[in-house]
């Protein structure tokens, strides 16, 4: 089962001292040998593939690194790992760059099995520590959307006339905003994944950021019943308009096309991918300066932050904003909701002065 790795090879991975013994103790055995590469291919599933990726180049970064200074990349101690992070701070690199490069040594020696663990030295996590604090920069987040600037989106584009790729883009903000939806997660929408009922729809997220063992997630989201902006209405319409079979196992969101045949816009055929993520982005851009916006201020991200602080200001429960939007902590949950200046100011204003 290699193909899981790709074409990344373990040359420098697993030239280590563990891994060249069970090589040495286990390869007169034919039935256990045989299993080695099997044992390796386990190891490299301990992390996503992009993960592992990463981990590798930035490993091999190092690698490097030692060479260049003559050290020995496989015995090196948490001094020599300190002073390669060091080094990456004097080419103003991002405090990710840092996280990355620690990470992806650290990633090395516990697949080494490699004891002690250099990277869990003191030492050297005040050295990371150091690192970070160094190249760390203000982050400007992006801002929410409301629920005006979706009511907003749904007058332009939801009218009666909307064609298919107004109503393609209606929908895929309205669901994404109202289901606390990464862009991954939204754009990866099979119509097998829906389900339509009287009071709401079902939809099955089949891969999240934080379903790491891919059990899927299922989120609920209401019927409002209201004319414009009723994102389960948004989202009928759209199928209807888009003429997908409720059976299908296509993705719902696909480029567009104008049909000479039927005289119309349609989707791409289903052998073609979801759209990218630049190509929605600035269809999102532009959309958001036709409703009188700067969309410079806002991301994809916007969505999913902005539904979860519009619902946390609103007074649903926590537990309820976490399942919704599929976040494993309360701490990560609250990074994106964004209290409003009512609630800010009952603090001050409950103390009774």
């Amino acid at each position: 089962m290699t193909n899981y790795i790709f074409n990344i090879s373990f040359a420098v991975l697993f030239n280590s001292e563990f891994w060249r013994h069970l090589k040495i103790v286990y390869g007169e055995n034919d039935k256990l040998s045989k299993l080695l590469p099997s044992l390796r291919d386990t190891v490299m599933r301990s992390r996503e593939a992009s993960t592992v990726k990463t981990y590798q180049m930035e490993f091999q970064y190092f690698v490097n690194w030692c060479k260049q200074t003559g050290q020995d990349y496989l015995s090196a101690n948490s001094v020599i790992i300190g002073l390669y992070l060091t080094s990456l701070i004097q080419s103003r690199c991002s405090v990710s760059k840092i996280n990355h490069a620690f990470y992806g040594i650290n990633w090395f020696y516990v697949i080494s099995n490699i004891k002690p663990n250099p990277c869990d030295d003191k030492f050297l996590l005040t050295v990371l520590e150091g690192c970070r604090r160094s190249v760390a920069k203000q982050i400007r987040k992006k801002e929410p959307i409301n629920t005006d600037h979706i009511k907003l989106m749904a007058n332009k584009f939801g009218t009666e006339n909307a064609d298919l790729k107004d109503l393609r883009l209606l929908s895929l903000t309205v669901l994404s905003f109202c289901g606390f939806l990464r862009f991954q997660e939204a754009i990866n929408i099979r119509r097998s994944d829906i389900e339509l009922f009287p009071s709401y729809c079902s939809i099955f997220i089949a891969k999240s950021k934080t379903d790491v063992y891919r059990e899927g997630n299922k989120i609920i989201i209401a019927r409002t019943n209201k004319q414009l902006t009723c994102p389960v209405t948004i989202l009928e319409r759209y199928l209807r308009k888009a003429d997908i079979d409720s059976n299908s196992e296509e993705y719902i969101f696909r480029a567009i096309m104008f049909s000479s045949k039927e005289s119309k816009l349609v989707l791409r055929p289903h052998k073609y991918q979801a759209l990218s993520y630049s190509t929605v982005r600035d269809l999102f851009h532009k959309a958001l300066t036709d409703i009188g916006l700067r969309a410079s201020d806002y991301g994809l991200h916007s969505l999913r932050a902005g539904g979860a602080s519009a619902s946390a200001n609103a007074g649903t429960n926590d537990r309820l904003i976490k399942k919704q939007g599929r976040w494993v902590t309360n701490k990560a949950m609250y990074g994106y909701v964004k209290d409003d200046m009512k609630d800010l100011l009952s603090v001050s204003l409950n103390l009774g002065l």
